[in-house]
């Protein structure tokens, strides 16, 4: 399966930001995946200037992705919003995957 991982952006912003942390969960799974022979991708918004949806549309046209994958603490919910809307509006036939933690500790 080709799989495309998002790590969202940790702040409301259009511009390359790197001052936060990586999330290991998403790491692990990235790992775990391409150990079982899938085809894996990785955007993180963080790297990339432009807003959510100009970034997930110029991938997404990239490759035709089964799944994308995306997730966040409970903080990060509206950035979240914003890629799995953007998924959903392409019209690629992608399916996502969200995860995430539900605490802010």
């Amino acid at each position: 399966m080709k799989i495309l991982i998002i790590v969202p952006r940790q702040k409301d912003t259009n511009r390359v930001d790197y001052d936060y942390l990586f999330p290991l969960g998403i790491g692990y799974i990235s790992s775990v995946l391409k150990k079982t022979g899938h085809e894996i991708d990785c955007l993180n918004l963080n790297h990339r200037n432009g807003t959510v949806e100009e970034l997930v549309n110029d991938e997404l046209n990239k490759k035709n992705y089964d799944f994308v994958c995306t997730g966040s603490m409970t903080s990060g919910f509206h950035i979240v919003k914003k890629i799995i809307d953007a998924v959903r509006e392409h019209g690629s036939k992608a399916r996502t995957i969200l995860g995430g933690d539900n605490s802010d500790e």
